[in-house]
């Protein structure tokens, strides 16, 4: 189970249910900026503030068969009292897999369910979620230098991404 020490009631609240591989730093996941073709998430919080993470998505294009894709690219910049540590990635993935990963129904293949573990083997580590609790691109083994960013999935961040693909489609 994830440390719970020196965390407020709402994040405590959060964490209960939340699987091993779940970053704390993930629970404080908020939408920082929803422009026309971008969403950017970020941590905010005292309680993580050792821990620095950022996701964008972006609308793609057409993949090959004509399905829309999208890039997510995710920053990580850990701090410990010994070193600062960055990793970063990119990877682009179809809407139906975006949306099994953010629990957005309507499209989602093979991910609709609360645990979506069969997109992480099907697509070659694009993310892991069990419930709200969600990693992209996999599970963090709590490496300092994990490559991976935890997001807790919240209504907001939802309404985000809907806007955001409706955006898309509409060709805003």
């Amino acid at each position: 189970m994830v440390n719970q020490r020196g965390i407020n009631s709402l994040y405590r609240e959060r964490l209960k249910g939340a699987p091993e591989w779940f970053g704390l730093a993930g629970l404080t996941m908020v939408v920082a900026e929803l422009q026309p073709k971008r969403l950017v998430l970020i941590n905010v919080g005292k309680e993580t503030e050792s821990t620095n993470l950022r996701l964008s998505i972006t609308p793609q294009g057409l993949n090959p068969w004509h399905q829309p894709t999208w890039e997510l690219s995710w920053r990580v910049k850990y701090v410990t009292t010994y070193q600062n540590i960055q990793v970063q990635g990119t990877m682009v993935v179809t809407e139906s897999c975006l949306r099994a990963a953010f629990r957005l129904p309507k499209g989602a293949t093979r991910g609709a369910a609360d645990w979506a573990r069969s997109l992480h083997y099907g697509y070659g580590g694009v993310f892991e979620r069990k419930g709200d609790y969600l990693n992209i691109p996999s599970e963090n083994h709590y490496y300092s230098s994990a490559p991976s960013l935890s997001v807790f999935i919240t209504e907001e961040i939802q309404k985000a991404l809907y806007e955001l693909l409706d955006r898309s489609r509409k060709g805003a």
